[in-house]
């Protein structure tokens, strides 16, 4: 076979499969603009990070609103690994003083907001920062926590700096303790 019949079926072939591929449709302004009453263009569905099944996550708990007090800094932060929501002993043992202030203080209540470095996509970062939190929340909740006291947020890699050296890449990757009053 010749070179030129050869390149000839290639280049038909290689037409022929990219013809029937389908292309991205064009999102329609009306369908993905958010009016009045509809989430905001920050809210990601659940389900586009942790599969089906999760439609039936709650929205936050109205007290958890912001409303009150906001106390920051009353307790350590806890760090994580790379890529890892797993809470390690020495970070564990930071949790315990904080269920030792809401079991004294019962009208407290907690938001534990958990953070990424900024590597990984946007999506895997905030769902990665949201299982961090849950995380802390459930050590909490072994520790006889109420479920009802502790809310989780995620910020992802919202606030992370990039293209950091690695040590200013592990105080990204945390967990947060917020008191509300």
């Amino acid at each position: 076979m010749s070179r030129t019949l050869l390149f000839a079926l290639s280049a038909a072939a290689a037409a022929f499969f990219l013809a029937g591929c389908p292309k991205a449709p064009i999102p329609d302004p009306s369908v993905t603009a958010f009016g009045p009453g509809t989430p905001s263009a920050d809210w990601i569905d659940p389900t586009s990070i942790y599969g089906a099944g999760a439609e039936g996550l709650d929205m936050r708990s109205s007290d958890f609103a912001g409303e009150g007090e906001r106390i920051e800094n009353l307790f350590p932060i806890v760090y994580f690994e790379v890529d890892t929501a797993f809470l390690s002993q020495t970070e564990r043992q930071k949790l315990v003083p904080v269920a030792e202030h809401l079991k004294t203080n019962p009208k407290d209540r907690l938001i534990v907001e958990g953070f990424c470095d900024w590597r990984g996509t946007r999506e895997y970062n905030l769902a990665l920062g949201d299982r961090r939190a849950i995380t802390v929340k459930q050590y909490l909740i072994d520790l006889g926590i109420d479920i009802n006291r502790i809310q989780t947020l995620s910020h992802g890699d919202l606030e992370a700096l990039e293209n950091v050296p690695e040590e200013k890449m592990k105080l990204d990757r945390r967990a947060v303790l917020v008191i509300l009053r």
